[in-house]
């Protein structure tokens, strides 16, 4: 007890000296953190000042932007009007550029018709002095001068009877319209030509022009043939110049086209020599080059340029002669080389017009189920002959003839055809003779074969009940009693 009253007085003691010291050094400390007012409002002023100097020169700064702002705006309309001017400008340009042009075309015009005057009589005789420059073959064309007629072509007259370079397939009409004029005035005393179609690819022309060359002389070596006069459209790469061939008469030059440009020119030579013949042939090989080209050419070349075709009775039976006619799966002109005689071909639907024609009627059938497709073609629910399962060929453009196809299927389109070939023996058309040369032409009634030698499967379409119904849709007419077709389909 004595012990602990002893700490307890200590801790008494401690505690008011403590207290004592604290009242003594209070006043003290408070003062020390005291803040300084005057250094305070001094930094306060020195801190005022500076952004009253920043203030100025902000106010200096504001007043050179706006001076600047002016002198932008002035700049923006300044330019306002130079643009104005400018747009002013053009139009007076464009206006000088559209009376230029007129002004030009003008001067071209009269140019021209000044030459055309000189050159050429309006009554379509032409002068003593284009005599001396050019040889015509006929009179001058009076609505038609860029298709005179001039067997010593020269570039420099090439713009009188050739298609514009960039001829494409929405101008064909235009072509067409003037190439039967062109036609009408030249070919018209003629019982005999040649039209031949020939593609330049732009590369490997070296390949093109002995193609070229080689049926030229197949034509000089027939004595029949050697002055029958040849039209050809040269089509692909126009800056090759076309191999010498006398007579020969170009239809037109093009960088892009098809068949239908030269066989329309063979169907409007028809249209005015009923009574005529013509043969047309094309550069078979000139794209691509293979062994089977090579011989499928030189035999389906030597087979319409043969005696045998050139000669084939008028009105006995036969309308069209070639190399080898196939009656299955489709009827075919093996090859697309071929002689008609013209009034099978007036017979015909215009090549231009025959592509649509042919889709049209196809596209009518593709969209028919198998029920509808039978009753449309008349045809028996369990038939003899023909398998419905052989969808694929009557959806092959190849075998109904459309699209690139449809030209290969013109000319035996028609159920008044009465085919002749010359080559006895069947060859199809990826198998063709491997020695055309040792062939001798003979000509025969075709087809050769009989139905039972086509042993393959074939849907109905290509029998005798859809080939019936394919001629009433686009002649609107069936085959003659005599014709071929029925004895062949029924046997």
């Amino acid at each position: 007890m004595m012990q602990s009253s002893k700490i307890l007085k200590v801790i008494i003691s401690l505690t008011l000296v403590f207290v004592v010291m604290m009242s003594y050094l209070q006043p003290k400390l408070l003062h020390s953190y005291q803040p300084d007012h005057n250094s305070y409002r001094s930094l306060k002023l020195e801190y005022t000042k500076e952004n009253w100097q920043h203030h100025e020169v902000d106010k200096k700064h504001t007043k050179e932007n706006g001076q600047h702002r002016k002198v932008e705006n002035n700049y923006t309309k300044e330019n306002s009007q130079n643009h104005e001017a400018v747009k002013k400008h053009t139009k007076k340009n464009g206006e000088h550029h559209n009376v230029d042009k007129k002004y030009q075309h003008h001067k071209v015009d009269k140019k021209y018709t000044k030459q055309n005057g000189r050159h050429h009589k309006v009554d379509g005789n032409y002068s003593k002095d284009n005599a001396q420059n050019q040889k015509i073959k006929n009179n001058y064309i009076k609505r038609n001068s860029r298709y005179t007629i001039d067997e010593n072509y020269t570039k420099e007259n090439d713009h009188h009877y050739t298609v514009d370079h960039n001829y494409s397939k929405e101008n064909r009409q235009h072509y067409q319209a003037h190439n039967t004029d062109f036609l009408n005035n030249t070919l018209a005393k003629n019982d005999l030509a040649i039209f031949y179609n020939v593609y330049i690819p732009p590369e490997n022309t070296t390949n093109a022009l002995r193609i070229v060359k080689e049926q030229l002389a197949s034509r000089s070596a027939s004595v029949l043939l050697s002055n029958t006069t040849l039209f050809y459209t040269h089509i692909g790469n126009l800056n090759v110049a076309f191999p010498p061939c006398h007579p020969c008469t170009r239809l037109a030059a093009v960088p892009e086209g098809d068949e239908v440009l030269t066989l329309q020119a063979m169907y409007d030579y028809c249209t005015i020599n009923p009574s005529g013949r013509a043969i047309y042939i094309h550069s078979k090989g000139s794209f691509t080059r293979t062994l089977k080209n090579e011989l499928l050419r030189r035999v389906l070349t030597k087979a319409v340029f043969s005696d045998e075709c050139v000669k084939m009775p008028k009105g006995k039976q036969c309308n069209v002669c070639m190399a080898k006619f196939l009656a299955m799966p489709f009827h075919c002109v093996l090859g697309n080389m071929f002689l008609a005689e013209c009034d099978y071909i007036n017979q015909l639907i215009p090549p231009k017009d025959f592509t649509a024609a042919k889709e049209k009627l196809m596209r009518r059938l593709w969209n028919m189920t198998r029920p509808e497709l039978q009753s449309e073609l008349v045809l028996e629910k369990e038939l003899v002959d023909g398998d419905w399962r052989q969808n694929w060929q009557f959806q092959r453009p190849s075998w109904v003839g459309t699209d690139r196809y449809a030209m290969e299927h013109w000319l035996t389109s028609h159920p008044r055809m009465q085919p002749c070939d010359v080559f006895d023996g069947y060859f199809a058309y990826n198998n063709p003779p491997s020695y055309p040369e040792r062939i001798t032409p003979l000509r025969y009634f075709s087809p050769r074969e009989t139905r039972k030698h086509f042993v393959q499967k074939i849907h109905p379409f290509f029998l005798l009940a859809g080939r019936l119904y394919t001629f009433k849709q686009l002649y609107h007419e069936e085959p003659p009693k005599s014709s071929w077709m029925h004895h062949f389909y029924t046997n």
